[in-house]
């Protein structure tokens, strides 16, 4: 769980970040996926390009999302991708709360 906590910073800043989601989409293309609904529990926040501190970015994550996949839809390789979605899940953190 730990290797998570040390990944989060670095998949969540915004270059890796459109890196990442452009080689999956291809990745996928390739294994003959073409329509792919990605859900994540965004937890961690986003560094955006030339910052260095990082926001609380929901909205931002699924704009870059939609700009990455609209742009490799467009492109030669993502042709015959068909696109995607993504699902933000969120959870409310409270203090001192017990769930049984």
């Amino acid at each position: 769980m730990g290797g998570f906590t040390l990944l989060g910073p670095i998949i969540f800043y915004e270059p890796i970040l459109r890196a990442f989601l452009r080689k999956l989409f291809a990745t996928l293309l390739e294994d003959g996926v073409r329509w792919a609904e990605l859900r994540s529990l965004f937890l961690s926040s986003l560094t955006l390009r030339g910052q260095e501190v990082p926001i609380l970015g929901n909205m931002k994550l699924a704009s870059i999302f939609n700009e990455e996949i609209t742009a490799f839809i467009s492109s030669r390789e993502g042709r015959d991708f068909w696109g995607g979605e993504d699902n933000l899940d969120c959870y409310e953190r409270t203090k001192d709360v017990q769930y049984n």
